[in-house]
């Protein structure tokens, strides 16, 4: 089964009851504003049924209604959203389609889903083109069209919302009515059965004719008619071969949707009753079906389900006024004279009448009591009447109670139990009375008995349909109200609390009450119109005022009361409904606002064509056109003289210098012909400057709600003005880029207040490290990874960028560590600044990012080499002081102490030199490390140096001369050389490996004190480690070995050697 027979789909969309409607105009506006946003020559609002697809609103497209094999929508009923096939022709599903392949031949479609609560689609809000269109619609098309599809829903749920809130509303007040009506008519058969059937045809308003048919033996007659059966009233039928005798004889409501194609129907009957669709219900007598309340209607399928419901309700209805009748029947036959005895006895038929004597005795029955008892007369003369007692009345004294009451009083009535010869127990209700002769003496007595079992189980339906009809009145919040006008009584229901907020105990029955709760502004009019139906001979009062709410506040409130007078045309009783219009309004107000939007959809509509950049032209079919104010400004003159002879004085060219005639114009074609023209090079004199214009010209035909061409929409773009904006762009961006690439600086320009980045320079590679970051805002400046100096990260609004597009300020400046996606991090300055328009406000923002790193380094640099004069200084006065100390302690005499003293003093000087210079006066290894540690050696044999004769560059002899120069120190001061025998061995060499030749030195100390490992590393051990690696990349190790601490050094010769 497809999505298009779906029975669950079809019945959501038959809920509605929208199809084959008349137009509506909230539908048509909004079929014509899909057509102008979404720029489509058609729009349909399409609800598809199981063998058709039905448009409730078109436009620019002439049949209201296609087969399936043509609908396109029904392919949408499966998708959860927008439907688009750019081509129809390429689509496997619509490339067969007759309206693609014929006229008229449609290429493109979208269409949007309409879905009832549910989730069922019936149907499609859609647009579709005579072209392909291989973009489909933008982003706001789309938007624009889902928008509508939901106020398509908006006005089918409203109409819906109204149409059974008016049903609700007929269908109370009928059954209300129908049931006074029925009361009021007491024992007159006719007229109850005419309220009924008044009943019934205003309760079901597809019925054209109505008949209450009952049964005579094995016919049934017209009892009475209504419509196009009130002719055929008296008119007898058959039971069988009827479906009113199905309907009798099964007992069981029929509904017949097509009586021509109904096997159970007389079609020879058909012409006369003029029936295509009928209800048939029975109509029951306790357990005894008695007739059939029908119903028809000349059109096929004319009614429904809840049809079928109203009138069986309302059937239910017949049997109270058929038993009041035969109950007047026996009142008056029991009361005639008795020389008509006789007839009474043989006429009453359905009331069992006894004659006893006055012992209680049968002397004579009916032939009503045989029907009603079982037993024939001759069977129970002479018996006692209690045989048809039940055991415990009997038991209980019943029968002799009422012959003693009847005797004492003239008659006893009671309602109870009895039994019939079969044993079958049956409700009724008698009448015992006493009988006397010509003189008054007391001669016997009559009992009368009344079958009353149809009426009990009848008023026991009745009640449970009022107690259904209450419960339904609760569900809708309706207030049912029952006002006796003799008492001034008012009797409400149960939604006048829940609905309005008035308990039981706080109410006043009264009519005064109710209109004491009327607005004051709405009371005067309010009393006055229902006083008028009242005091006159009108039976409906409708009317909308203001109720006062519990709580304070007021209701907009719908109240419909209907009049019921007695046989003098007296209003006695008013009953009626109150209903809250809340809801109601709501949705008008919905729909209002619906309209509104709609309104002020168009406005903007021509605020947009008003404003556009391009030419627009809308030429009407009656003659009539108008032209925008960039159109005026094109053509250098206005619209000229009216009706197509405008186009005459033109002088419009086509490309290849031919002159337009007046059909040949773009807005003709497609006024007169409904041709689309895209994109036509024209070229036109402008009628001022007198200059030749190229323009490009498209023109589109619109068609009315009738499918006809009523306007066509041209609009003309300046090719020239294009031209020349498009190379003054140009120009600006290759000035702006050259400039741009020119600064020595990467540059980024960003918008604001967004912070979207529109241009970076081919200067940013260099300094960033990568291509411009095209970020949509500043709150994705992330993705641009820096740190600044203590480590932390950049946060996204950190970037001076951020801050100016933010309008935290006009200038920022920030330097932070970019770590770019490959390579180490750097050092970068960035500084910005806002860019104003002419009234002050920042519409963007310009930054410039400059490499720092080298400058970073240098400051690094110094900053160390400050630092170390400072300690240089502090050990050149400890190496003082140990080599005066040395030199005092190992001389033989003060002369030879003050030499020592002196060429050790010098040696220190030359390694200063060597260390403030950045050069050594020899370029061997052994050179520099003789001169480092000459100043230290204060004996012989304290140093013992070898290696290989090496040159190295004046950076390498500094570092190496400076770390041996540390190490020195620190074995006078704490090793080797800190006691008289201790010494170091100095030794290196060159060790070949697969990426080259590797220098190594070693420094190893012997003889010193044992060495502990420091906790804390001064300046002097790291720049031990790190002075050397960092000027040669190599790497330094420390090992504080308690024999003696070792150094060793290796790094890449090619980086070591000069």
């Amino acid at each position: 089964m497809t999505d298009a027979q779906d029975p669950e789909r079809l019945a959501a969309l038959a809920a509605y009851g929208i199809l084959d409607t008349p137009p509506e105009r909230g539908f048509d506006r909004i079929v014509h504003l899909a057509r102008r946003l979404c720029r489509a020559p058609v729009a349909l609002v399409s609800l598809v049924a199981g063998d058709r697809q039905w448009f409730k609103a078109r436009s620019g497209f002439e049949p209201c209604e296609t087969g399936l094999d043509a609908s396109v929508c029904r392919h949408a009923l499966a998708e959860p959203g927008l439907l688009v096939i750019p081509d129809l022709t390429r689509d496997r599903r619509t490339m067969d389609n007759p309206l693609v392949t014929g006229e008229p031949h449609l290429r493109f479609y979208a269409g949007f889903p309409l879905a009832a609560p549910d989730g069922r689609v019936i149907g499609t809000l859609c647009v579709l083109d005579h072209e392909p269109r291989p973009g489909g619609l933008t982003l706001g098309e789309g938007e624009d069209l889902e928008a509508l599809a939901e106020q398509v829903m908006a006005q089918l749920d409203l109409r819906r919302a109204v149409a059974e809130r008016d049903r609700l509303a007929r269908l109370r007040a009928t059954v209300a009515r129908t049931v006074a009506a029925v009361g009021v008519a007491g024992g007159d058969l006719a007229a109850g059965l005419d309220a009924v059937l008044a009943g019934s045809m205003l309760a079901v308003p597809a019925a054209d004719g109505g008949a209450i048919e009952t049964r005579e033996g094995d016919e049934l007659v017209y009892r009475a008619g209504s419509g196009t059966l009130a002719r055929h009233v008296g008119l007898r039928l058959p039971l069988d071969g009827s479906l009113s005798g199905a309907a009798l004889l099964s007992g069981e409501p029929i509904l017949c949707a097509d009586a021509a194609a109904d096997p159970r129907v007389n079609q020879a009957a058909l012409p006369t009753l003029g029936m295509r669709a009928a209800l048939y219900v029975p109509i029951r007598r306790g357990r005894e079906t008695v007739g059939v309340l029908k119903l028809q209607s000349s059109r096929a399928d004319a009614f429904a389900a809840h049809d079928l419901e109203m009138a069986v309700l309302l059937a239910e209805t017949v049997a109270p006024g058929l038993a009041a009748a035969g109950e007047a029947a026996a009142r008056r036959e029991a009361g005639r004279s008795e020389g008509h005895y006789r007839a009474v006895f043989e006429s009453a038929v359905d009331h069992a009448i006894v004659v006893m004597d006055l012992d209680g005795c049968i002397n004579d029955w009916n032939a009503g009591a045989t029907r009603i008892l079982g037993w024939e007369p001759d069977e129970v003369r002479g018996t006692q009447a209690d045989l048809f007692y039940t055991p415990e009345d009997r038991e209980a004294g019943v029968p002799a109670r009422e012959l003693r009451e009847a005797a004492a009083i003239g008659k006893a009535t009671d309602e109870r139990w009895h039994l019939r010869r079969n044993g079958e127990r049956f409700f009724a209700s008698g009448e015992m009375t006493a009988l006397r002769g010509e003189g008054g003496a007391h001669i016997g007595f009559l009992k009368i008995l009344r079958d009353r079992t149809d009426q009990r189980e009848t008023a026991s339906r009745l009640r449970a349909n009022q107690e259904r009809y209450r419960l339904a009145a609760k569900a809708t919040n309706d207030a049912i109200w029952d006002w006796d006008l003799a008492t001034n009584h008012v009797l409400w229901n149960e939604a006048l609390a829940t609905a309005y907020g008035h308990g039981e105990g706080t109410v006043d029955p009264t009519g005064d009450w109710w209109v004491a709760h009327i607005h004051p502004n709405d009371r005067p009019r309010v009393e006055a119109s229902i006083h008028a139906v009242i005091d006159g001979d009108e039976t409906a009062w409708t009317d909308e005022y203001r109720f006062l709410r519990a709580n304070g506040t007021y209701a907009d409130v719908l109240d419909r009361g209907y009049v019921i007078r007695d046989a003098n045309g007296r209003a006695t009783r008013m009953i009626g409904a109150m209903l809250d219009l809340t809801e109601r309004k709501r949705a008008e107000d919905a729909r209002r606002e619906s309209e509104r939007r709609l309104s002020l959809q168009e406005e903007l509509l021509r605020a947009v064509v008003e404003q556009a950049p391009v030419g627009i032209s809308i030429a009407h079919a009656d003659g009539t056109a108008s032209l925008n104010r960039r159109a005026l400004e094109m053509l250098g003159h206005g619209l000229g003289e009216g009706g197509d002879a405008r186009y005459g004085g033109y002088g419009a060219v086509h490309s290849d210098g031919r002159p337009y005639e007046i059909r040949d114009y773009p807005t003709m074609r497609a006024l007169r012909t409904g041709e689309v023209v895209r994109n036509e090079r024209m070229l036109y004199r402008q009628g001022r400057t007198n200059d030749v214009q190229r323009w490009d010209v498209s023109s589109s035909p619109v068609t009315g709600p009738d499918g006809a061409t009523a306007a066509a929409v041209t609009v003309l773009v300046d090719v020239e003005e294009m031209h020349r904006a498009t190379d003054a762009v140009r120009l600006s961006e290759a000035r702006l880029a050259t400039v741009m690439d020119t600064v020595p600086v990467g540059i980024l320009l960003a918008e604001a207040p967004s912070g979207r980045i529109i241009m970076g320079n081919r200067r940013l590679i260099e300094v960033l490290g990568h291509d411009t970051l095209y970020s949509p805002g500043h709150g994705a400046y992330g993705e641009y990874v820096a740190f600044h100096a203590d480590g932390r990260r950049v946060e996204a609004d950190e970037y001076p960028l951020a801050r100016i597009c933010a309008g935290e300020c006009n200038q920022a400046f920030l330097e932070v560590q970019y770590a770019p996606p490959e390579g180490t991090r750097r050092w970068i300055a960035i500084s910005g600044e806002a860019i104003k328009n002419p009234d002050g406000a920042t519409v963007g923002a310009v930054v410039a990012m400059s490499d720092v790193d080298a400058r970073k380094q240098a400051e690094a640099d110094q900053d160390i080499l400050n630092r170390e004069l400072s300690h240089r200084l502090k050990n050149t006065l400890a190496l003082v002081q140990s080599i005066a100390s040395q030199t005092l302690r190992n001389a033989p005499n003060v002369e030879a102490a003050r030499e020592a003293l002196a060429s050790r003093l010098i040696a220190l000087g030359k390694a200063h030199d060597i260390l403030l210079a950045g050069h050594t006066e020899s370029a061997g290894v052994a050179a520099v490390v003789q001169g480092a540690l000459d100043l230290h050696a204060d004996g012989a044999d304290r140093f013992r140096v070898s290696g290989p004769s090496l040159l190295v560059d004046p950076a390498a002899a500094l570092s190496l001369a400076l770390m041996l120069h540390e190490l020195a120190t620190n074995a006078a001061k704490y090793g080797a050389l800190s006691n008289a025998t201790g010494y170091v061995e100095v030794k290196w060499h060159v060790e070949p490996s697969d990426d080259g030749d590797w220098f190594k030195l070693v420094w190893r100390e012997c003889g010193g004190p044992p060495v502990v490992a420091p906790t804390r590393r001064g300046f002097g051990s790291r720049l031990i480690e790190r002075g050397l690696s960092g000027a040669v990349g190599g790497d330094v190790g420390l090992d504080f070995d308690p024999k003696g601490l070792m150094c060793t050094l290796a790094a890449p010769l090619a980086r070591f050697r000069a």
